[in-house]
């Protein structure tokens, strides 16, 4: 499965970037966070990787650990490989100065195991952008409140 959103940010791309990688705050905007804890590396950063734990997920309410593996972070990127259990999303951040601050492209491609794409349908696919979007939504009032 694979998709791209899209949002503008209120805000200097620099300081998207920044609050984007502030792991310390990171529960601030993103619903049922427990915890981010680096297990290699300094967390956000190009390299590292990172346990997240969150108290449930979309689709079930049991806590859920991802681990977060950033591959790349400068100006521009943010690129990171979220693990779940069997699912592997490969999540590529594009960051771009507009006139009302910055414009953030997200592009999601989801490797799943045999089977599991197809169970999901048109309407779980559909939700797993939806989702993305409102993360994305989410985090977007969040930066700029907190610019």
């Amino acid at each position: 499965m694979q998709y791209t959103c899209e949002i503008e940010i209120a805000v200097p791309r620099a300081r998207v970037i920044e609050l984007m990688t502030d792991g310390d705050r990171a529960s601030e905007w993103m619903g049922g966070l427990v915890s981010y804890e680096a297990i290699v590396g300094e967390r956000g950063q190009a390299g590292s990787t990172s346990e997240l734990v969150f108290a449930g997920m979309p689709g079930t309410d049991a806590p859920q650990t991802m681990i977060e593996k950033v591959e790349r972070r400068d100006d521009e990127h943010h690129d990171v490989v979220y693990l779940l259990g069997p699912v592997r999303n490969e999540n590529r951040n594009t960051f771009s100065d507009v006139d009302a601050g910055t414009l953030w492209v997200a592009d999601h491609v989801f490797m799943m195991p045999p089977g599991m794409e197809q169970g999901l349908g048109a309407p779980g696919a559909a939700a797993f952008k939806a989702n993305t979007q409102r993360s994305m939504g989410s985090f977007k009032g969040w930066c700029e409140a907190n610019a």
